[in-house]
């Protein structure tokens, strides 16, 4: 049985589509966070909760969810040029996540 040709085009195309994806997720998930925060007025430690919740919802555990978070405030409060490249596909989660050590 011969392999399925795919041309790199396609995969490129497939990549930038999964990061637009990924980037999406972490606006969610940055966009959940700040619902969460908004409740705690009313109802304390509501945004803790709300780490659990997203963590249920993404099957991943609660530690995946407080990074995910983390990297949306990053995006949102500092990083806008990268969120803007994350967005379009141009980088990948790895990358957006990776902190560049000092030489």
């Amino acid at each position: 049985m011969a392999a399925p040709v795919v041309s790199l085009d396609a995969l490129i195309t497939a990549a930038r589509e999964e990061n637009r994806h990924a980037a999406r997720k972490i606006a969610a998930c940055y966009d959940f966070h700040l619902a969460c925060i908004a409740q705690d007025a009313k109802h304390r430690q509501y945004s803790r909760y709300g780490r659990t919740e997203m963590a249920l919802a993404l099957s991943c555990s609660a530690t995946v969810a407080e990074a995910y978070v983390s990297v949306g405030v990053a995006l949102h409060t500092r990083l806008p040029l990268l969120k803007t490249a994350f967005e379009a596909g141009d980088i990948d989660l790895p990358r957006v996540t990776h902190s560049p050590t000092e030489p």
